[in-house]
């Protein structure tokens, strides 16, 4: 979808949302909050829908609100909140809807206030602030993510030799990748760090640090064996002068047991 045609089409469900009477605010998150970075062609519509106590079902189930749902091939509401749904030219929505009670569980950045009947505005800020203690916490416990991260490798490259590939896919280029961002965010400067996403350490981490970005992801396209080795390497190269007490010995040790 084109920049244009986005925002037309926020536009018009701003307008839609402002006339429902059974919704109270509309949040955008994400690229749609247009913040501190803008939609591209790539982005879909992400945003929070408050209803009126008791009328988040039936939000769900008449899509009156949604401009062009008549186009809408697919969508599936999950157990709770979230909802999702994919249009004929291929653009998707993915949403959560909320009475303004409810929406205290959620966990949200940056956002953008759309319509604002009662409260909205109030209760999305304390959800923000909630969201920033809660990542504030996780960045002190740094060394828990070194720890995995090691032993995501460790694990990882085990279960590869042993023939579980596909878990061993997912200790490494899942698990060890994500503590290794967070590890490379924390101990390493970088210009632009405002907009990495404190919910998602994966999201425009490349935009911060485009250098280790790239060597991450060739690393990712190597053979399996080479991936984990050259993930310690860059690991080791951004800890090792930085780290109060970085295991040497182990890091030898770990080479070497992935070179056997």
């Amino acid at each position: 979808m084109n920049s244009e045609k986005y925002h037309q089409f926020t536009q018009q469900l701003t307008t839609l949302c402002q006339a429902d009477v059974r919704i109270v605010g509309l949040i955008a998150l994400g690229s749609m909050a247009n913040q501190d970075y803008a939609p591209d062609k790539w982005s879909d519509h992400d945003f929070f829908l408050i209803t009126q106590s008791g009328e988040q079902q039936s939000v769900k189930d008449d899509l009156s609100w949604l401009p062009q749902s008549e186009n809408v091939i697919f969508s599936h509401q999950e157990a709770q909140y979230g909802m999702r749904a994919f249009f004929k030219n291929g653009h998707l929505i993915e949403l959560a809807v909320f009475d303004l009670e409810e929406l205290k569980v959620a966990r949200a950045n940056r956002y953008r206030v759309l319509v604002d009947k009662e409260g909205v505005r109030e209760a999305i800020e304390n959800v923000v602030s909630l969201t920033d203690d809660i990542a504030s916490k996780q960045e002190e416990n740094i060394e828990e993510a070194f720890a995995h991260f090691l032993s995501n490798i460790w694990v990882g490259y085990g279960r590869y030799m042993r023939g579980e590939k596909l878990s061993g896919h997912e200790f490494v280029k899942n698990h060890a990748l994500i503590n290794l961002l967070k590890l490379i965010r924390h101990y390493q400067p970088a210009a632009n760090k405002a907009l990495l996403d404190n919910l998602n350490p994966l999201r425009r981490f490349e935009l911060c640090y485009p250098e280790i970005g790239q060597q991450l992801n060739d690393a990712m396209n190597q053979p399996f064996q080479q991936t984990c080795i050259q993930f310690l390497q860059i690991s080791e190269g951004v800890l090792a002068d930085k780290h109060p007490n970085f295991p040497q010995d182990l890091y030898q040790i770990l080479y070497s047991y992935l070179e056997d």
